[in-house]
């Protein structure tokens, strides 16, 4: 390894360590699909009594998935005058997708809040089906914009 890389991954992996988080490997196809997926068999695991729990854990899946979409702003808006026409156009369909499929789950939030017994199923797994969209758009949103 070149002694400027390896000083840059030496001083990332502290500061992650100092900060309490592990640098985080890209998400792949498969790993998008398998968290997506953790996550409705968690929620669908908590029927309505329950709702709290649900609620606590989608609040966390949300947010940290919230987190990732973040970091591809910032790397688009760090690479952006590197990029060509074509992906910077890509990039910004993506973003946009992103917004909207983050605003739909907000919304599918909501109305998980607001359901209660015969709707909480229904509901439910509107959540998680949003959830598994925001996911695919945040997935190929990453690719879409350069390291």
């Amino acid at each position: 390894m070149k002694p400027l890389v390896r000083v840059i991954a030496i001083c990332t992996a502290l500061l992650l360590g100092a900060c309490g988080k592990e640098p985080q490997k890209p998400a792949d196809a498969e790993d998008v699909q398998r968290e997506a997926r953790e996550l409705a068999e968690t929620l669908r695991s908590y029927g309505a009594e329950q709702k709290e729990q649900a609620l606590e854990e989608a609040q966390r899946a949300a947010a940290e998935l919230n987190e990732r979409i973040e970091r591809v702003r910032v790397r688009a808006a760090e690479r952006w005058a590197e990029m060509d026409a074509a992906a910077r156009q890509r990039a910004l369909e993506q973003l946009e997708e992103l917004e909207e499929e983050q605003a739909e789950l907000a919304e599918r939030f909501d109305a998980l809040r607001r359901a209660s017994g015969d709707a909480w199923d229904r509901v439910r797994d509107g959540f998680t089906e949003a959830y598994a969209e925001l996911r695919e758009a945040w997935q190929e949103t990453d690719e879409a914009v350069p390291e």
